[in-house]
């Protein structure tokens, strides 16, 4: 309705018709043709689409396939990241030190993990994981643990206020990662997941 009032303007002109009073509706173009259809187009497209139509005009030969791929990743990991960071943030949490929390939480068992175990989970250096690790002890939400047999070997772990923490984050993580996809229905993230997953596996195959 909207897209029709943008083309036309109703104007309702009195008619006399063997003396009675009449209304004849009449439909008048308000804005050139050409503009409005230009407008349309540009509002069903986003920036990604014109930056790929303005490359084919200038240089048709380029394939600009992956080049809309890969800005729409970059663009939607922008929105992501920021909600996501919003979301552990209310928790006093970054995000890496979310992503070392849940990894102890979901661990089986309830079992330590020793930093070599929770660097490789994930993909870190072992500075930056006794890093965060450093600042989650600072705060008692873990433990570091010296085996009786070998003082240099250390385990990590939750205390009871880190899992406490972590069973209310990862409630509302879960939430606003739906929310994060409500445009996506189900079939559509079976597919995407599929293919990301081919995708990801070229960067993280030999890892």
């Amino acid at each position: 309705m909207h897209l029709f009032l943008l083309l036309v303007k109703y104007l309702c002109i009195k008619v006399y018709s063997n003396g009675k009073l009449t209304f004849k509706v009449v439909l008048k173009p308000v804005i050139n043709i050409n503009a409005a259809a230009f407008a349309i187009k540009e509002a069903f497209l986003d920036k990604l689409d014109l930056v790929v139509e303005q490359w084919q005009k200038e240089k048709p030969q380029l394939d600009t396939t992956a080049m809309a791929l890969v800005g729409r990743l970059l663009r939607i990991s922008k929105h992501l990241e920021t909600r996501i960071t919003q979301c552990h943030k209310s928790f006093a949490l970054t995000l890496g030190e979310f992503d070392v929390l849940a990894a102890l939480r979901r661990s089986a068992n309830n079992a330590c993990l020793t930093p070599s175990e929770l660097t490789s989970a994930l993909l870190l250096t072992s500075g930056a994981m006794t890093n965060r690790l450093d600042k989650l002890a600072d705060k008692g939400l873990i433990d570091r643990c010296h085996s009786e047999e070998d003082r240099r070997s250390v385990t990590v772990a939750l205390t009871v206020q880190g899992r406490a923490l972590i069973d209310q984050a990862i409630e509302v993580h879960v939430t606003v990662l739906d929310e994060l996809t409500t445009s996506l229905t189900t079939e559509d993230k079976q597919l995407l997941n599929g293919g990301l997953a081919t995708w990801l596996a070229q960067f993280e195959a030999e890892l």
